[in-house]
């Protein structure tokens, strides 16, 4: 172990915690393809974040993108790009996942989060209005908003999103009336967000903390916040 961030895999039992990266590196944020055969996440290893792909098991870790680098959000489903969230610009692009020139997706920029639908045809995010924050559904391919739905409470904003695997319902974690954090499951036929968990008052990680399981049945969450003590030294000199 170095100290450092590393791509782990755990199974859902918390068994067979495995360490797939180990270097003096900051690695974050896998996301696996659909066919579990790779793990793609990005590392500062170069000096700068860029995305890279791994073996299921750790092994052959190659450099995808070579310019803008990025948080890696999505493989599509059938296994050939790798879509991304620029790292300077905060905006949705995509490389193929043999590697190869990054193309832009949409140009858009936003400094909060988004999600991509497994088709990759949609994104979701939040946007204030008249005070009021809405969540919006916009098509990638004509840049039309296809959906915008009320949070239940519109004085705040949506912390993390993610679809379903059918993506007909976009669950997303918000505050509730008690302002703790919970998650809510809006379906895009336009009813109501339904309630579905209570997270309790524990903050969530700024970027990618939220997930929804293949088969819809779960959800993780990483939850909780750095405790840290004050330390007076003497005699430094």
């Amino acid at each position: 172990m170095t100290g450092n961030h590393e791509v782990w895999t755990i199974n859902v039992d918390g068994t067979d915690q495995r360490q797939l990266t180990n270097d003096s590196s900051v690695d974050l944020n896998g996301v696996v393809s659909a066919d579990n055969n790779f793990i793609f996440f990005d590392s500062n290893r170069t000096g700068e974040a860029q995305v890279w792909r791994m073996n299921a098991d750790g092994t052959d870790q190659r450099q995808l993108t070579r310019n803008f680098g990025g948080t890696p959000l999505l493989v599509s489903p059938d296994g050939k790009w790798l879509y991304f969230v620029s790292g300077r610009e905060r905006k949705l692009m995509r490389v193929s996942t043999e590697g190869g020139d990054e193309e832009m997706v949409w140009e858009k920029s936003y400094k909060h989060h988004f999600a991509l639908s497994p088709d990759a045809s949609r994104i979701a995010f939040s946007e204030t209005r008249d005070k009021k924050t809405v969540l919006l559904i916009v098509s990638l391919a004509d840049k039309r908003t296809i959906g915008a739905f009320d949070v239940p409470n519109e004085e705040t904003g949506v912390v993390q999103s993610a679809w379903s695997a059918d993506g007909n319902s976009l669950f997303f974690v918000a505050p509730d009336e008690r302002s703790r954090n919970a998650i809510w499951e809006q379906r895009l036929d336009g009813a109501k967000p339904m309630l579905v968990a209570d997270l309790g008052s524990e903050g969530l990680r700024e970027t990618r903390s939220f997930a929804i399981s293949p088969d819809g049945e779960s959800f993780a969450v990483i939850q909780g916040s750095w405790k840290h003590d004050v330390v007076l030294l003497r005699g430094l000199r």
